[in-house]
């Protein structure tokens, strides 16, 4: 149950990052025409499919029932545990805070939002020749042993009874476990 779980979170989340910043633009141009903070989030619960829209839904339906449009996104920001909503809901403190342009900001936040997900994409990318090699190279000896087990089944039958063939075995099963994981290491990254 855990996994399935955590399977529907990131994926939700996953969701949530891509429709993330055309909310974001969505509320950049109702606050460029003069609409209302309140109402470019209304605005982009109704417009957007969810994850997004149900986000925002609730943080409209939150800021129309009396809470503080900071603790809002405070409370946004806690319910997703989403990085670039805590940068969002900063945004939005500080602007309110000390004031200026919230639509620039957040066209500013938008771009970012994108880039980082570019930057993502291009590292999974650049990235995916290298967990190729690795799982290559942690197989083959498998593949090899397996292999010449079938061809030439002598091989190492005729070897098994020596008093060093346990140990060895052992310690080439231990440092082909421990090649897996090292370029597994190697080639995991974390944007």
């Amino acid at each position: 149950l855990g996994d399935v779980y955590k399977r529907q979170y990131s994926k939700r989340m996953d969701a949530l990052t891509l429709q993330l910043p055309d909310a974001l633009d969505l509320m950049m141009r109702g606050l460029r025409v003069g609409h209302p903070i309140n109402a470019t989030i209304a605005n982009v619960g109704r417009t957007m499919a969810d994850p997004v829209g149900a986000e925002f839904r609730t943080l409209a339906h939150q800021v129309s029932h009396g809470d503080y449009l900071t603790d809002a996104f405070r409370d946004f920001a806690d319910r997703t545990g989403h990085e670039d909503i805590e940068y969002l809901s900063v945004s939005i403190a500080i602007q309110h805070g000390t004031g200026g342009n919230l639509a620039n900001m957040i066209d500013t936040l938008s771009k970012v939002v994108r880039a980082r997900i570019m930057m993502r994409r291009r590292v999974k990318a650049i990235s995916s020749e290298g967990r190729i090699s690795a799982y290559v190279l942690s197989g083959l000896p498998v593949l090899i042993y397996l292999a010449t087990s079938i061809t030439a089944p002598a091989y190492y039958a005729d070897v098994s009874d020596d008093p060093m063939f346990k140990p060895m075995a052992f310690a080439i099963v231990a440092l082909i476990v421990a090649n897996f994981l090292a370029l597994r290491k190697l080639v995991s990254f974390e944007v």
